[in-house]
């Protein structure tokens, strides 16, 4: 059964008829791209959804899990769009040497990646932090309680559980 929410890639039209330009924001770039990108089968995860080293490629769309190949193609094709002067000019160069890091694997699911690093929250992993010592707390029982159980709770939500 032919799922009827999801577009398989059409690269052509995307390539050619697809309007979107880099502002200066990166935000608003991305979400623009995502939102025209679906219409023509690009399919990128939502800015609350991306996560650390995690593909902006969603695994699946609407009940459609997408296979290696879709991925590829679809990663080839962003890439294509991306590598555009009209997409992203020339006077953004950190973009552009960004993209052109890429030429040999054309993913543009990784420039989008890369792009986004060094502005969404997300996409920073805490350093590892060791635990307190009791030196650390003046030798304060309570306050060494009170910070160990702090750093169990921080290493926690940075899904390392002990």
């Amino acid at each position: 059964m032919i799922n009827p929410y999801f577009t398989p890639c059409n690269h052509h039209y995307f390539i050619k008829k697809a309007q979107v330009r880099y502002n200066g924001k990166i935000f608003t770039f991305y979400n623009k791209l995502r939102n025209v990108g679906r219409q023509y089968g690009i399919y990128l995860q939502a800015l609350d959804d991306i996560t650390y080293e995690a593909s902006l490629c969603p695994p699946s769309y609407n009940g459609h899990t997408f296979t290696d190949m879709e991925y590829k193609i679809m990663a080839a094709t962003l890439y294509e769009k991306l590598g555009h002067t009209d997409v992203i000019p020339d006077q953004y160069n950190r973009f552009r040497t960004i993209i052109d890091r890429y030429a040999d694997t054309n993913d543009g699911f990784l420039v989008l990646y890369e792009m986004l690093e060094d502005e969404h929250p997300a996409m920073k992993q805490d350093p590892i932090q060791r635990p307190p010592t009791s030196s650390e707390c003046q030798d304060d029982i309570q306050e060494y309680a009170a910070r160990f159980t702090s750093y169990l709770v921080s290493e926690r939500l940075n899904g390392r559980s002990y």
